[in-house]
């Protein structure tokens, strides 16, 4: 009976509901539809990549670097590949390339939505991800907070060292070894100064101090335990932002401060400098500040990835202070000098042109050079100021840069911080929250420097030669448009290296060469483990190379003992 009535049910649905019939020639078209739709994609794909081998082009952008296959299939893929080979093929359509600024842009223009690294703020203003998880995210010294960070690293890049203490007690204490005073400068990021260009709530409900992380205070009271001199510039640049006439602080669509705000906490880096540090007397020769007004797209602007030409988010313009040392000619950077800056890309900004400059529609735009934070500082000193400055990680960067410098100058017959009586440590404040405080020690004051010991393999001066060797390791690189720097520096560790020329040459060296440019991946993005490359090379310590390449972003490889390896600028060669 119970089967009869099952038949019975199904013979009434199929009464009710009808059976669809399709005639042959509207299911061709369905289906010859569905079959272009595929292929176009492919075929438009092609035709990009045949147009311009190695990357199209679409709205004058540069596509990514083509698809490592080999290097996908050339060992058991692992989580870091897998992830690797995704970016490089998102990066490689063709067609996604086309539609996601023009997505992107209805998004931000109707929706007011950005993307997963910017944040859209009100009345136009631009949020990092990072900087907005920076005050409002849990106090990144708690214990829990901390063995959370250790054990949830991105699949690519080592374990970190969540913890900032340690690393900054190290680098107290081996400067303090060598008589030097050390102070740390935690740069506020903008919604720390800014929160009201974020959220309206701090609009209706003005803050009386800056909004930091609930461990912030906690740190520097525990810096201050143990000896390590403490500049804060927050409330400086608070109180600068709510003065009367002086505006914001920071820029728009920038994730950095404005050439205003950077010279009112160098005036007030110099007063703490002077009164920590027993410095010479200055020369009666003074450094003269100028003024010139330059343009730039902002940082977060370009990690939005919308179409060339748009209107939301206009060039800012600014009025910069470059910096001209006693002689009247561009301020330079003194390696005899008392003061060392160590700083990041808030340090960078408006000194080095080439790292800021946007090109859009044949026009170029830049945020100036001579005038970022160590000549300011400079100027107010009235004496030479040394640095070594990187953009980004500047949790461990410019310290693993020191000792580096340090080893090099000793093989010179030279001591780097001979002269140096205080070093400033400046470092964006997102940093204590999301950056790896790897411990680097300090090379200890050689004893005596007569002769200088030659390092097997180092070309002198600009001197370039080929080299070929084996990639035994390999730094990993950021997704294009994923950071706020277009351009990013990758090291690689090289075996068995010769030189085709017979020239004598050290068999084991790291090598850095531009893994992206203008948020593209070079063909060097794609070398990977194992395979033999030849390149052209000159000495990483060559003052040119310093100069061009040193302050970019650049990923290291983790393993500290290759700093003793030498070190080269490298192009790769057929």
């Amino acid at each position: 009976m119970e089967e009869r009535l099952n038949r019975a049910r199904e013979e009434q649905a199929r009464r009710e509901l009808g059976e669809t019939e399709v005639a042959a020639g509207p299911a061709w078209l369905l289906i010859g539809a569905f079959l272009l739709s595929l292929l176009s994609v492919a075929g438009v794909q092609h035709l990009g990549s045949w147009a311009r081998p190695g990357a199209a082009e679409v709205d004058g952008r540069a596509g990514a670097a083509p698809l490592q296959w080999a290097a996908l299939l050339s060992e058991p893929p692992t989580d870091c590949s897998l992830e690797a080979f995704e970016s490089g093929l998102e990066g490689a359509l063709v067609v996604g390339r086309w539609a996601l600024p023009r997505v992107q842009l209805f998004l931000t223009r109707v929706l007011g939505a950005g993307n997963e690294e910017v944040y859209a703020g009100r009345a136009g203003w631009l949020f990092h991800r990072t900087g907005i998880d920076y005050p409002s995210g849990p106090p990144f010294l708690d214990p829990g907070r901390l063995r959370a960070r250790r054990n949830n690293a991105d699949r690519c890049d080592p374990l970190p060292q969540p913890d900032p203490i340690p690393a900054i007690r190290r680098l107290h204490e081996d400067l303090d070894a060598r008589g030097i005073r050390l102070i740390v400068m935690p740069t506020p990021v903008k919604a720390v100064i800014h929160p009201e260009g974020f959220s309206s709530r701090y609009t209706a409900a003005p803050t009386s101090a800056p909004l930091q992380n609930p461990s912030f205070h906690a740190f520097l009271a525990r810096l201050k335990a143990i000896g390590v001199g403490v500049f804060d510039p927050a409330p400086l640049l608070h109180e600068w932002e709510e003065a009367k006439g002086n505006g914001a602080a920071y820029l728009a669509t920038d994730t950095h401060w404005r050439p205003g705000a950077m010279a009112a906490v160098a005036e007030g880096l110099a007063d703490v400098v002077e009164q920590r540090a027993d410095l010479s007397d200055r020369s009666s020769l003074p450094y003269q500040r100028g003024a010139l007004q330059v343009s730039n797209f902002g940082d977060l602007t370009t990690m939005l990835t919308l179409p060339q030409g748009q209107a939301l988010f206009p060039p800012e313009r600014v009025t910069i202070a470059p910096i001209r040392g006693p002689d009247g000619r561009p301020w330079q950077p003194q390696e005899d000098a008392e003061v060392l800056l160590l700083g990041d890309s808030f340090a960078n900004v408006y000194s080095n042109r080439e790292a800021f400059t946007n090109r859009v529609a044949g026009r170029e735009y830049h945020w100036g050079e001579g005038a970022g934070l160590a000549e300011q500082l400079s100027f107010f000193l009235q004496r030479p100021v040394d640095r070594i400055v990187r953009n980004a990680g500047g949790s461990h960067t410019t310290r693993r840069d020191l000792a580096r410098s340090i080893e090099s100058e000793a093989e010179r017959g030279r001591d780097r911080l001979g002269r140096v009586r205080v070093v400033v440590y400046q470092f964006a404040v997102r940093e204590l929250a999301s950056g790896d405080w790897q411990e680097i020690e300090l090379p200890p004051a050689p004893e005596a420097l007569s002769q200088p010991r030659a390092r097997p393999g180092a070309a002198e001066g600009g001197q370039e030669r080929l080299i070929r060797g084996t990639i035994a390791a390999r730094a990993s690189l950021p997704r294009p448009y994923t950071v706020p720097y277009k351009d990013c520096l990758f090291a690689l560790h090289l075996t068995g290296v010769e030189a085709p020329s017979g020239e004598p040459a050290a068999t084991e060296v790291v090598a850095y060469l531009w893994g992206m440019r203008d948020n593209v991946w070079t063909e060097a993005a794609g070398f990977r483990v194992g395979q033999e490359i030849t390149l052209r090379v000159r000495s990483w310590e060559d003052p040119e190379a310093q100069e061009r390449y040193a302050s970019h972003n650049r990923k290291e490889l983790d393993d500290p003992e290759l700093l003793a390896l030498p070190a080269f600028w490298a192009e790769p060669q057929d």
